[in-house]
């Protein structure tokens, strides 16, 4: 199954991604829709969160806390 489009050969400079890696660019891309701009995706037991229209321009701020131990 081939996921890859043109947004995908512009976006990532045409770099070879491993099947399993094109699937969930595609899942991301459908919260994406599905959501208006914003989404969750699982991949490996974890969730992520999608975020569209985010300014390509420049590094955006970060901010996290530490979690407890054993979370």
């Amino acid at each position: 199954m081939c996921v890859r489009g043109a947004f995908d050969r512009v976006a990532l400079g045409d770099i070879d991604l491993p099947e399993g890696v094109l699937l969930i660019l595609a899942r991301a891309r459908l919260a994406l829709e599905h959501g208006k701009g914003l989404g969750g995706v699982k991949y490996n037991g974890l969730w992520a969160v999608v975020v569209g229209d985010l300014p390509a321009g420049h590094g955006l701020k970060v901010i996290g806390m530490p979690m407890p131990p054993g979370e």
